[in-house]
């Protein structure tokens, strides 16, 4: 699928925004966790040899903003495969071709449903706001 400037725009802030995921992953899952002591919440702690501002990282984390990290990855996950869907075949709204079409047949050909129908590039953000954005019931993390 050649996509247009927005959905380029879309394409690029998803790039960006698994990157960050996965810088956030990383500090969570290699970290040293404790508590801190003046706040309660946890804490992690993070060695980065090559970090230019420092080899030390030292990231407080509330519960909740953990949580809030959670419920972000699930929203991006759900959105990467919608993209995905939408980029390279096989979306929920389109019709398989064929008579013997099934859920795990190999459509071959991109989506004939446009990402900008769905996630539209706004004030840097993706947002769900496309045409038919309400058409196909994704809206757990909207």
């Amino acid at each position: 699928m050649n996509l247009d400037d927005e959905e380029r725009q879309v394409a690029a802030r998803l790039k960006t925004e698994v990157r960050n995921a996965i810088r956030d992953r990383n500090d969570v899952a290699h970290g040293d966790w404790a508590t801190d002591f003046e706040s309660g919440n946890p804490v992690v702690l993070r060695t980065k040899p090559g970090r230019k501002a420092g080899p030390w990282v030292r990231k407080i984390r509330t519960i909740q903003q953990l949580n809030d990290m959670a419920d972000a990855l699930a929203k991006l996950t759900e959105t990467v495969r919608e993209f995905a869907w939408l980029t390279l075949g096989g979306h929920p709204l389109e019709e398989p071709v064929g008579m013997d079409c099934k859920l795990d047949d190999d459509y071959g050909e991109a989506s004939e449903i446009r990402v900008r129908e769905i996630f539209r590039f706004q004030k840097q953000r993706i947002v769900r706001k496309g045409r038919r954005a309400k058409e196909w019931p994704n809206t757990s993390h909207t």
